[in-house]
């Protein structure tokens, strides 16, 4: 994912009104700079990589053809999530792409946590994502494998700690 600015600058143009009025509070943080490592990487441009592996947007999960294993795990949630156009909820089949940086180490997965690998958690995704997912169990077994040993190389691991 490509930033426009490589600076986090608090308070921002974002921010609902009224939530940030103590201007003297402000402050400016370079993301690719300051901080703890690893930071992100700067561009030419003066923006900034995020390489989260997510696009962050809301997908339709839920997959009528597949209703059976999907309603266990997608198209039963009971709390509506974020907001939408129509009624300022978005719809209980609508999730949010999950970050995947540290897939690798953040088992279980699902929204609920309610699936234990992550081939399980490929093969459970329906509506937008059921053609990634049928290209998934239409390759060689020794691909599918190879997705996964990828997927699990994606971990944060802990900072070295100074004895």
């Amino acid at each position: 994912m490509k930033l426009t600015s490589g600076f986090f600058v608090e308070p921002n143009p974002l921010n609902p009104p009224g939530t940030f009025s103590d201007t003297r509070q402000s402050f400016v943080f370079n993301l690719t700079k300051d901080g703890e490592k690893p930071r992100l990487k700067g561009t030419s441009d003066g923006g900034a990589i995020v390489r989260a592996f997510t696009d962050l947007k809301r997908h339709d999960l839920c997959d009528p053809e597949d209703r059976q294993d999907a309603i266990r795990f997608f198209c039963n949630e009971q709390l509506a999530q974020g907001r939408s156009d129509q009624d300022g909820r978005a719809g209980r089949e609508f999730f949010i792409t999950r970050k995947l940086w540290d897939v690798g180490n953040s088992a279980p997965y699902g929204h609920r946590g309610d699936l234990t690998t992550i081939t399980e958690a490929i093969l459970m995704h329906g509506g937008e994502a059921r053609d990634s997912r049928d290209r998934f169990t239409t390759l060689p077994t020794a691909d599918r494998a190879a997705v996964a040993e990828f997927l699990k190389s994606l971990q944060v691991l802990p900072l070295p700690h100074d004895d």
